[in-house]
């Protein structure tokens, strides 16, 4: 749904779209996909690489350990870099960008003050 309608949304040229669809499409452009779960247990996915480039994602071998408040425990048969970690890696390519989606809130929120929630173009 969300690649359709960036799709039909790019298709038009710039000058061409309303406010409304070119904050939608920024928003769209500017909001980081969220990690799925892990494809081999379906736990929780951790950042494990970050720098330029994607972010490299993979399940944890890590998890609270009940015994001891705010301590973590490896997981049984998990080991550093095993089959399970390697299996259940997942690239981020876009990541979220504060400052535009900070942007789009605000000059939505111009038009809620002025009344037009149609955002016709200001």
């Amino acid at each position: 749904m969300t690649d359709d309608r960036e799709r039909e949304l790019t298709e038009k040229e710039p000058d061409k779209l309303t406010t409304s669809e070119l904050l939608q499409l920024l928003k769209l452009r500017h909001t980081g996909d969220e990690p799925p779960p892990c494809p081999v247990c379906g736990g929780a996915m951790s950042p494990v690489h970050s720098g330029r480039g994607p972010t490299k994602w993979a399940c944890t071998m890590w998890e609270t350990d009940p015994d001891n408040e705010g301590k973590l425990r490896r997981k049984s048969n998990r080991r550093l870099l095993d089959d399970h970690f390697a299996e259940s890696v997942w690239y981020q390519y876009v990541h979220d960008e504060p400052w535009v989606l900070e942007l789009v809130r605000r000059v939505e929120s111009w038009g809620a003050v002025v009344g037009d929630t149609s955002m016709v173009d200001i």
